[in-house]
């Protein structure tokens, strides 16, 4: 008999518990959430502008959406962007936020991005993180000196005193065009001239013996690839020199033919030469003889742009510096004289300014 009872105690304890297990438990009610949409992992992002997109939730509870903030990061170490969106619909949105590209990577390679909340109870809501990809940048619209056709430039050219040219240079009269001395030039380029797809550049020069010039140049592009590009160019540049009444030993000009090999992709090094087939300088000795410095050599040098990543945050009287805008270039020349033959190197050092 005690077994039965303990039997039906036992089927009455199944009846009761089989309807609560087919109930299931009691749902939890979902709490808010941000999910990206666009771009899609690991996307390959080229010139122009990206648009993020994600999607806010609030959840089943009474959630109110107070603010939204945008990260982008890398893997070095300095590069790290914070950007509050505004939003127009604290309860439920989709939410897009377009981004130039260049102004703020400014290199390529890999990138992440996330998106955190704050609800009107005070939590954060952080979304999960995505990767994605800047494209390399050509050199037709993100070289730096490309970008602006307006420059000054600023040159200590320097003659290396040689004991040649020492024993040359004692013989001239005056000597102030073969000697150190300073440039100022101002620079304007046209990169396309009635469809020619040559980068014309002229400069006026301002010397300071004193005296003044003209260059000008032809430079086109004959190679490029993802990591370096060869531009050949033609130089012509003249000049003269306040000499007093002796208006014969004034002048000097001199042609260059070369090329240049640019690092891409944005083109903060450049290395160059050139042969230089003809230089003239006229100038007179001391016994009064009339010479010409009928010369050829050849010219190599570097120039270099620092990039804003590196150096950010600098500031001159009050104002931040751009040193995208500010090459620096060295040069090295070598003149053989026909007539003496005496060699003559000048070392070159320029600083400029783009605008």
């Amino acid at each position: 008999m005690k077994h039965i009872e303990g039997i039906g105690a036992v089927l009455m304890a199944v009846a009761w518990i089989l309807p609560c297990a087919a109930q299931g438990p009691e749902p939890a009610s979902a709490g808010p959430s941000v999910r990206l949409v666009a771009p899609k992992e690991d996307a390959l992002i080229k010139e122009g502008a990206v648009r993020f997109v994600w999607r806010m939730d609030p959840g089943l509870g009474d959630i109110r959406f107070q603010t939204c903030t945008l990260t982008l990061s890398a893997k070095r170490s300095g590069f790290l962007v914070q950007q509050e969106v505004p939003l127009t619909d604290p309860i439920q949105a989709v939410v897009g936020y377009p981004m130039a590209v260049k102004p703020v990577f400014k290199r390529h390679g890999r990138y992440f991005w996330s998106v955190a909340a704050e609800d009107s109870a005070g939590n954060r809501i952080q979304s999960e993180t995505r990767s994605f990809r800047i494209a390399a940048y050509s050199v037709e619209t993100h070289g730096a000196t490309r970008m602006y056709p307006y420059s000054v430039w600023f040159q200590y050219r320097h003659y290396v005193k040689s004991e040649p040219y020492r024993e040359f240079v004692q013989r001239l009269y005056p000597k102030s065009h073969l000697v150190s001395h300073s440039n100022a030039g101002f620079c304007f380029q046209q990169e396309t001239v009635r469809g020619i797809p040559w980068r014309f550049k002229e400069t006026a020069w301002l010397y300071s013996q004193p005296g003044v010039g003209a260059e000008g140049a032809i430079q086109g592009q004959l190679l490029k690839t993802l990591y370096i590009a060869f531009e050949p160019f033609a130089r012509a540049r003249i000049a003269w020199i306040a000499t007093g009444i002796q208006s014969y030993s004034a002048r000097s000009w001199d042609c260059t033919i070369g090329g240049e090999w640019i690092v891409l992709p944005r083109g903060y090094v450049a290395c160059f030469g050139g042969w230089i087939p003809v230089a003239r300088v006229h100038y007179s000795e001391k016994d009064n003889t009339i010479r010409t410095l009928t010369g050829h050599g050849s010219e190599f040098g570097v120039r270099c742009i620092l990039p804003r990543s590196i150096f950010r945050g600098v500031t001159l009287f009050g104002r931040s510096l751009d040193f995208e805008r500010i090459p620096f270039e060295v040069r090295f020349t070598r003149l053989h004289d026909t007539y003496t033959g005496t060699k003559i190197d000048i070392r070159t050092l320029g600083i400029g300014y783009l605008f």
